[in-house]
């Protein structure tokens, strides 16, 4: 699977907040788009609050830009919980067993990574340690902005997918 990046935006202490994130996963049968995060991460914890969230993606080569909204569910534990984490390199594991909090104030850089795993991956049974702070973040897709953008004329068009019907309409670019 290619891991394509996007932008995640959400409200975190009352701002809008936005971060790039990368695909894990997408169920196009269900409208669902899935990417991993550490369950300290202020955006997990406001994401329980407030829902609400919008995924963008732009391919510059076809210059596409999708602006997508969302409404997010943390998986905490569960089949998609086990399924993302049995899939999850090493390497990647390895970010959830940093000492630090995720945007925690920290006196110098450092990554908070334990000395003994400094230039190499984990064990699968070093990386075990790490598993209480995975979280697999599924965002429900609710509607989709669909912006080409073409020197012959842009296009554009927004899609709904809200209580299973699905409605589209044009929009002026």
């Amino acid at each position: 699977m290619i891991f394509i990046p996007f932008f995640f935006s959400n409200i975190c202490n009352g701002e809008i907040e936005s971060r790039c994130v990368i695909l894990r996963n997408f169920d196009d049968e269900r409208g669902i788009i899935y990417f991993h995060s550490d369950k300290r991460s202020p955006k997990v914890n406001s994401l329980k609050d407030n829902p609400q969230s919008y995924c963008l993606f732009y391919h510059k080569d076809n210059k596409v830009q999708l602006r997508i909204k969302t409404f997010t569910k943390i998986h905490f534990s569960g089949n998609v919980w086990e399924k993302a984490w049995s899939k999850t390199k090493l390497s990647s594991r390895k970010c959830y067993l940093s000492i630090y909090n995720p945007s925690q104030t920290i006196s110098s850089c450092d990554d908070g990574i334990p000395f003994e795993l400094k230039g190499r991956n984990p064990s699968i049974s070093e990386s075990k340690k790490g598993e209480k702070n995975f979280v697999v973040v599924e965002n429900k897709i609710k509607s989709i902005d669909w912006l080409i953008l073409d020197s012959q004329g842009h296009k554009r068009k927004k899609f709904f997918l809200e209580d299973e019907e699905k409605n589209e309409t044009w929009l002026a670019p």
